[in-house]
């Protein structure tokens, strides 16, 4: 089956990257389905890799995993060091964080360590790049992904669209991340059925 027997005709991308799927390849990483938390931004052009961004992003997602871990047992410890990083990133002038609305309750995703497929209602019918802010769970590690829009579909329910996303470009330790939790998420699949 070719990558233009799995797009429907109304929306085959009209300017794909020269890097596009021509189904001949194998995938590279295997697919789980599983659940996140997903905010989604529509980026108007192409990502492009900045080493010090990339850095901060890093720091900023240790220190959210962490805060994570430090609230379940001690509350206002994490809460006043969630407002101090707020703070000197402000002071910084280091800002990371965006307006998105990432949604609190997780959305069915089918995740690998290169791309997701996802279903939403947000308008990306004139998109073709997004950056994606998925909080993985149960550790609540973030990621701030960039993609392609490889396809879009008609969802599940009406006005939804089942976006296909390849992660363009991934750092290599947000894609050591995805592939970790990848394995966690297979065992915690595979353990029931083993009782």
């Amino acid at each position: 089956m070719k990558y233009s027997d799995t797009v429907p005709l109304a929306r085959q991308l009209e300017s794909r990257p020269p890097e596009t799927w021509d189904g001949n390849e194998r995938r590279q990483y295997f697919r789980l389905d599983d659940r996140v938390l997903l905010g989604i931004e529509v980026l108007a052009i192409a990502p492009a890799d900045d080493p010090a961004v990339d850095s901060l992003v890093e720091l900023e997602q240790q220190i959210t995993s962490l805060l994570h871990r430090v609230s379940s047992q001690q509350p206002e410890v994490a809460a006043l060091l969630r407002l101090m990083n707020q703070k000197l990133n402000r002071v910084a002038g280091l800002e990371l964080q965006t307006t998105i609305d990432v949604d609190e309750h997780p959305a069915n995703v089918n995740l690998s360590a290169c791309g997701i497929r996802f279903e939403t209602h947000t308008d990306v019918s004139e998109a073709h790049y997004l950056r994606l802010h998925l909080t993985l769970l149960p550790d609540h590690t973030t990621l701030v992904l960039n993609g392609r829009i490889v396809a879009l579909e008609a969802g599940s329910e009406p006005d939804s669209t089942r976006i296909r996303v390849a992660f363009n470009p991934i750092r290599n330790t947000d894609q050591e991340i995805l592939i970790q939790h990848m394995m966690s998420l297979q065992r915690r699949q595979i353990r029931p059925h083993d009782r």
